[in-house]
């Protein structure tokens, strides 16, 4: 039983230690690198990273925008007054997330800027680390010559090749994990970093030998030919051997490993002044992990994509909610209602008109949508194109202007039809005993007419009074007369 016991409680040991380290591995940036250029890799995949943000959301808004302009031209375009209703709806909403989206632009290269700054100088730092380390692969040129007269030997050294940087691959295999920089970026709470407060953090110096001996001549008195340089010792000066060693040191300070440095606020501030130029004070690491904690909440801000909207976002969304009730509901818009049936009754309208899944919203609204045809005139010949391709520049301008147009002429001849005169009573025909209410019996034609008030009331306009009263319509001179006196007697 303690044996069963034992090997659970290893078992399950083993498996936080796996979790821990995977939390690790997920929440740290850099966390395999092992000398100062696996940094830099990482470096420069963050700086590549922030960039791609600020395409990302520049994508983000113009996807916005033609997604609304989509949506615009078919409540244009739309043969219903519900189906226009609810494309009102979404290009509504969609006019607000793409101002979002406008804003959400412009506001991160300020939020940015200093973290910025500091990866350059930082970058630029370890690639001059990079440079140098490449330029001190020297080694003499030929081997040393006599100098002034007998008393000295000079070496001439020729720089390295140039050649491409060489960083060593973690573990003799592997290469820095910088695909997972984008994902980890606004979650990290650590990033591996060395320690570059001092030049020689990072840069390795040559180093000269000097080497002493016990004679006070050391150079052969018949030294007085060109490319010779002896000693009182016998034979010419050759690197390596007799008094001279030459020695440059070709890499970067190994023991100089990245370590985990806290992502976290703060308060140091940027160098400025006579600091601002000089290189060291932009390499502090706790001014990087500061600005890196100072972005990571702009980053996490987010706005609606609009070109990848589901139904079950718009659900959710109070902002459309509003909208819904204020177009789609009997509502009186903009009313206060209980919350309660309010919400019940944006619930219905939104799966009625846009659901009741997100197949049918996708069909119907946004990927059917843009694939299916719109048909609309300019300069006298038809066009036809799908809404997904009449989403900017000149074909959204045409088509939403002719769609506009239409509209208006309908409404035009709407109003006009609606402007009928009032029946004129049927009195042709009629009896002399049937000749009553709006007709009157003319004795000297002995034929029953519409009355003279009626006929002359009945070319105008309906009576759109509306206020309850009881008003009526007064047209002709003479009554018109006695209405005033009666209204002055009184």
């Amino acid at each position: 039983m303690e044996t069963k016991t034992l090997t659970l409680l290893t078992l399950l040991a083993a498996i936080a230690a796996q979790s821990t380290l995977k939390t690790a591995a997920e929440t740290v940036i850099g966390d395999d690198g092992k000398q100062w250029c696996h940094e830099l890799a990482y470096l420069r995949e963050l700086s590549a990273v922030l960039e791609r943000q600020q395409t990302k959301r520049s994508r983000r808004a113009q996807d916005n925008s033609e997604t609304t302009a989509m949506w615009s031209l078919a409540a244009a375009a739309a043969p219903s007054t519900k189906q226009r209703a609810a494309f009102k709806v979404l290009a509504t909403y969609g006019q607000q997330m793409t101002a979002e989206a406008a804003r959400w632009v412009t506001k991160l290269p300020d939020e940015l800027a200093d973290l910025r700054k500091v990866l350059t100088k930082r970058i630029a730092a370890l690639k001059a680390a990079a440079i140098t380390d490449a330029a001190l692969k020297v080694k003499p040129k030929g081997n040393p010559e006599h100098g002034d007269t007998q008393k000295s030997c000079t070496v001439t050294i020729q720089p390295g090749p140039d050649t491409a940087l060489s960083c060593p691959k973690i573990g003799g295999t592997a290469e820095p994990a910088i695909g997972t920089v984008e994902a980890k970026l606004t979650t990290a709470t650590k990033i591996h970093l060395v320690d570059l407060t001092a030049f020689d953090k990072f840069i390795t110096f040559p180093k000269v030998k000097v080497i002493s001996t016990g004679s006070t001549a050391p150079f052969d008195t018949t030294q007085d030919a060109a490319g010779k340089c002896k000693t009182v010792l016998g034979g010419t000066l050759t690197v390596g051997t007799h008094h001279l060693d030459f020695s440059f040191p070709t890499t970067v300070p190994e023991a100089n490993e990245p370590k985990a440095q806290q992502i976290d606020d703060g308060n140091m501030q940027l160098p400025t002044g006579p600091e601002q130029d000089k290189v060291l004070p932009w390499l502090n690491n706790k001014l990087l992990t500061q600005q890196l904690h100072k972005a990571q909440a702009a980053l996490k801000e987010d706005v609606t994509d609009l070109a990848t909207v589901t139904y079950e976002h718009l659900k959710k969304s109070a902002t459309f909610a509003a909208i819904v009730a204020d177009v789609l509901t009997k509502q009186e818009p903009g009313s206060k209602t209980n919350p309660a049936s309010r919400q019940a009754t944006v619930d219905k309208a939104i799966e009625e008109k846009f659901g009741p899944t997100d197949k049918e919203f996708q069909e119907n609204f946004l990927a059917g949508l843009k694939v299916k045809d719109v048909i609309y005139r300019k300069y006298g010949t038809d066009v036809k194109r799908s809404y997904g391709t009449t989403t900017s520049g000149e074909g959204i301008a045409v088509a939403l202007s002719y769609f506009t147009g239409l509209r208006i002429k309908q409404e035009e001849t709407k109003i006009a039809t609606n402007k009928e005169p009032s029946a004129a009573p049927k009195c042709d025909g009629k009896s002399q005993e049937k000749c009553d209410g709006n007709c009157d019996w003319d004795n000297k034609e002995a034929k029953c007419k519409a009355k003279e008030e009626v006929k002359v009331g009945g070319k105008g306009p309906k009576n759109t009074n509306t206020t309850g009263s009881n008003s009526f319509l007064i047209k002709t001179s003479p009554l018109w007369l006695a209405f005033l006196l009666l209204a002055c007697h009184f």
